[in-house]
């Protein structure tokens, strides 16, 4: 079987019936080493593969074998040996094992490698009519085989589709790894003497210049690209015009060769790694594999150098596990430049500038620590958090001079003491992140830090319930950001689907589904159905579609898209976790409790899994779970959990937090329906005045409060609980709507009086 490739695949087959016989070939059914030769499988400018059975009756095995030509000098030989051994302990998952290699009898090199029963990736991606996240994900298996291999010191350096197999279960199977330099001639650095497949050939490749992790990335940037991109007629295809675009440094990019629009973090994962320069690529292939996983996550890819307002949401509303906080910091700082820093000027060194802050930001991290030492502390060993304030104060007093450091140590350390619901201080520092920004920072960057470090503030104040304040920032961020950076800014439009959370705690769902609704048919168009930032937009947009009592809206909705968020983000991503909860809800609201529980049951389980059963993430799925029990009639097994939940919830956010809030009313509720009325009525007594004070007396979750109230009245025979009813509806029906759920519950209410 000829190929166009001159440097072909050993060890992928596409099917077992197209091995090839050829009678004239006179190794067919011979012995090389300790395998008998079978088949043809391909045969191209570097020699022939074969199928092969090991034949010395040791065990059985069948096998790949690359054959070389004869006649190679003395020099090959000597390097074949040394590299051997380094390639044959490459042991993963997504690389074709090397079992051995050797010298024939014939004079022939010979390597004997893994078969693989499959097809190359775009075949397979063809053939199976992959979606973006589906390609993402094979690409991902790449990044990781590379990673593994650069560790090991060993460079792949010729990717491209016909080296990258994927087997019959789905799983992905780098070929011929670290080959293409045992094959380089030793005696000559010419580009045409190096083996490569210009098609896919890095610029450094075409110019002769040194090789390194860097090639393996471009060429795997090229593989992804052609993934997508129809290449016929393209003349970059050509080595004149690939070796010209190398001499003058211009850079590939995803825009230039694709008809179809592929989501914005995709295109800047693909265009970092087809930058010219070496140097302005990923600097490793295990960077490159999280930004992939960022990616396929929802999370914010590096690659794009993200705003400050995707780095919060994202970031903050994953809800990521908490852990120690020196352990916390420190690799937060170690990452912050990759993920953090926006470009100061366009004029300015970047990787300069980066390396620079990196440094400075890990000495003045690393000095938290020298402080530590019980040497240096009379003896006293520090907490982590002791490290965090004494780090903290100094970060005020010591950096005032520097504060291109200073804005991002100041940043992390507000973030830090978010994640430890410290929020005065996570307030307290994000202001002083404010300020600092405001004087460093120019131009539109000015612009777009500032409205993004104020994202950032008004989420530390819903946390404290301050949702007046918060919903201002929120409409200062979008008029602002609307007039200078467009609503297709990602500041923009976190802080609109940040603001609905407000919308709802107050009560306006329909300005919530208003807002939800044009960012999702906006998303839908630019980024594609199966984007993290639609699908995610989709979720919250049925959960207020739920929330404003068009029921029947979001299930629809929902249903339709569920398993199209599991198949596009996985079981336990944050996306996939939110749509279960969502579903869940419609359910509940219908009064679908059956349907329900089980997913709510489903949703916690996940959250566990995650992070743990004291994690303070699973809180509020505990309390979903709780109150499900109460419906179908578990009222002591609902109590006794909804208990715990408010005790933890009063111990880490307060009494006037509005989950505690929330809580305490599921609490109530379960306790007049188990026939305590008395108890129940009580902590009504107690909560609803507090409810009145922080979220207003004509929030709908309020006046909800004042309908248990009115059942608990009910429930007694007290004979103004009629009355009572009556003046509450139309508070209900002014504040939620005639047909919300909890106007229907307080009309059923008034029936039965």
């Amino acid at each position: 079987m000829n190929t166009d490739d001159p440097f072909r695949t050993g060890g992928g087959i596409q099917e077992l019936g197209d091995a090839l016989s050829a009678s004239e070939d006179p190794l067919l059914g011979q012995t090389v080493g300790s395998y008998r030769i079978e088949a043809l499988i391909a045969e191209g400018g570097m020699g022939r593969v074969y199928r092969a059975i090991r034949d010395d009756g040791q065990f059985e095995r069948t096998v790949a074998i690359k054959v070389l030509p004869a006649g190679m000098s003395g020099e090959y030989i000597r390097r074949f040996e040394q590299e051997r051994q380094i390639l044959a302990s490459l042991s993963h998952p997504n690389i074709a094992q090397l079992y051995d290699a050797g010298l024939a009898e014939s004079g022939s090199l010979f390597l004997v490698i893994e078969l693989i029963d499959g097809m190359p990736i775009d075949q397979f991606a063809e053939q199976r009519r992959l979606n973006t996240k589906a390609k993402t994900r094979l690409m991902l298996q790449l990044g990781e085989a590379l990673a593994f291999a650069h560790s090991k010191l060993v460079v792949h350096r010729d990717l491209k589709p016909s080296n990258v197999f994927i087997n019959k279960e789905g799983e992905l199977k780098l070929l011929d790894f670290g080959i293409s330099k045992i094959l380089e001639s030793p005696d000559s650095v010419t580009a045409e003497s190096r083996p490569m497949t210009p098609r896919y050939a890095s610029p450094e490749q075409l110019l002769a210049e040194p090789i390194s992790v860097a090639s393996d990335i471009y060429q795997f940037g090229l593989l992804f690209l052609s993934m997508f991109e129809a290449r016929e007629g393209l003349d970059e295809d050509t080595r004149a015009s690939a070796t010209e675009r190398a001499v003058k440094k211009t850079s590939v990019t995803a825009e230039s060769r694709l008809a179809e629009k592929l989501p914005p973090e995709l295109n800047a994962i693909i265009n970092k790694c087809l930058r010219a320069e070496p140097s302005e690529r990923y600097a490793s292939a295990s960077d490159l594999a999280t930004d992939l996983r960022n990616y396929l996550g929802g999370f914010p890819v590096a690659a794009r150098n993200p705003g400050l307002a995707i780095r919060t949401a994202k970031f903050i509303r994953r809800n990521v596990a908490a852990v120690s906080v020196a352990a916390v910091a420190l690799v937060a700082v170690a990452a912050s430049t990759a993920w953090y820093l926006v470009e100061v000027t366009e004029q300015r060194d970047i990787a300069e500038n980066q390396y620079s802050l990196a440094t400075e930001s890990m000495d003045f991290l690393f000095s938290f620590f020298e402080a530590a030492n019980p040497y240096a502390t009379d003896g006293k060993v520090l907490t982590a958090r002791d490290i965090l304030e004494q780090g903290a104060a100094r970060v005020e007093e010591e950096l005032a001079d520097q504060p291109e450091v200073q804005q991002e140590l100041l940043w992390k350390i507000s973030v830090l003491y978010w994640r430890l619901g410290q929020l005065d201080k996570a307030e307290h520092f994000i202001r002083k992140t404010l300020e600092v920004r405001q004087q460093f920072f120019t131009g539109i960057e000015k612009v777009r830090t500032e409205l993004g470090t104020k994202n950032m503030l008004a989420v530390i104040l819903e946390g404290k319930g301050d949702y007046a304040q918060a919903e201002a920032i929120y409409d200062e961020i979008e008029e602002r950001g609307r007039e200078v950076l467009g609503y297709e800014d990602i500041i923009v439009q976190e802080a609109i689907e940040n603001r609905v959370y407000i919308y709802f705690v107050n009560g306006r769902y329909e300005e919530a589904v208003r807002d939800l609704e044009e960012l999702y048919a906006y998303k839908r168009e630019a980024y594609g159905l199966t984007s993290g930032d639609t699908l995610g937009t989709i979720v919250n947009l049925a959960s207020m579609q739920n929330a404003a009592g068009l029921n029947e809206s979001a299930e629809k909705l929902l249903a339709a898209n569920l398993p199209i968020i599991e198949q596009e983000m996985g079981k336990y991503d944050y996306i996939t976790i939110n749509a279960v909860h969502a579903l869940a809800g419609i359910y509940y609201a219908m009064g679908r409790y059956d349907e329900s529980l089980p997913l709510l049951e489903d949703r916690l389980q996940r959250m566990v899994t995650i992070h743990g059963e004291d994690s303070p993430e699973v809180l509020a799925p505990r309390m979903d779970v709780a109150q499900s029990y109460a419906e179908i009639g578990e009222y002591e097994r609902a109590e006794s959990e909804l208990r715990s939940v408010v005790g933890d919830l009063v111990e880490q956010r307060g009494e006037e937090h509005f989950t505690t809030m929330q809580a305490r009313m599921n609490l109530s509720l379960t306790l007049i329906e188990s026939g305590q009325v008395d108890k129940g009525k009580a902590m009504l007594e107690l909560l609803i005045p507090r409810m009145e004070t922080v979220i207003g007396a004509m929030n709908p979750e309020t006046l909800h409060a004042r309908s248990m109230f009115a059942q608990a009245l009910a429930a007694e025979d007290d004979p103004t609980a009629l009355q009572y009813c009556e003046e509450l509806l139309p508070l209900l029906i002014e504040a939620a709507g005639e047909e919300h759920h909890y106007t229907l519950q307080l009309k059923e209410l008034i029936e039965t009086l």
